[in-house]
């Protein structure tokens, strides 16, 4: 396996982009749900390791 393998697929900081404006525009509403920033914080928190597990499992499976 070569080194050219790690790098195919989008790049890390394209997923840090795409979950940083999702949890932008959806962080106001969660906390205007929950009725509390921290819970809030908790929640966003939560949905951003789910993303990085399904990015994990969608994008790691060719590397290996």
């Amino acid at each position: 396996m070569t080194m050219t393998g790690f790098f195919s697929g989008p790049p890390l900081l394209v997923h840090i982009l795409i979950i940083a404006m999702v949890n932008a525009f959806f962080f106001p509403l969660i906390a205007h749900w929950s009725g509390s920033l921290l819970y809030a914080f908790l929640i966003s928190v939560g949905i951003l390791c789910i993303y990085g597990l399904i990015a994990i499992r969608l994008f790691g499976r060719g590397k290996r």
